[in-house]
């Protein structure tokens, strides 16, 4: 429907305005129009197949498939669909 069409949209551009920003300190943060959203520590696994994302009462746990200087696709664990994220430099 149009109004199916305008939401997908919506979502399209919010999630390209998404920013997340990984520190050497271990620190992250995630923001969208300049506005942090989310932010917390990660790490990550021995092996660097796994990062874990930590916030206030919440803890993500992602599959690392593509890591570059130029690239960063993770792939997310949750109960319904696997969610895949793919991140480049500004």
């Amino acid at each position: 429907s149009r109004e199916d069409s305008l939401i997908t949209a919506k979502l399209e551009e919010a999630l390209q305005n998404l920013s997340w920003q990984f520190n050497e300190d271990n620190s992250y943060r995630c923001s969208t129009a300049g506005i942090t959203t989310v932010q917390g520590n990660y790490t990550l696994s021995n092996d660097g197949k796994e990062l874990t994302c930590t916030a206030t009462n919440n803890i993500n746990y992602y599959s690392i498939t593509t890591l570059t200087e130029q690239e960063l696709v993770l792939k997310g664990h949750t109960a319904s669909v696997p969610v895949i994220m793919y991140f480049r430099p500004h």
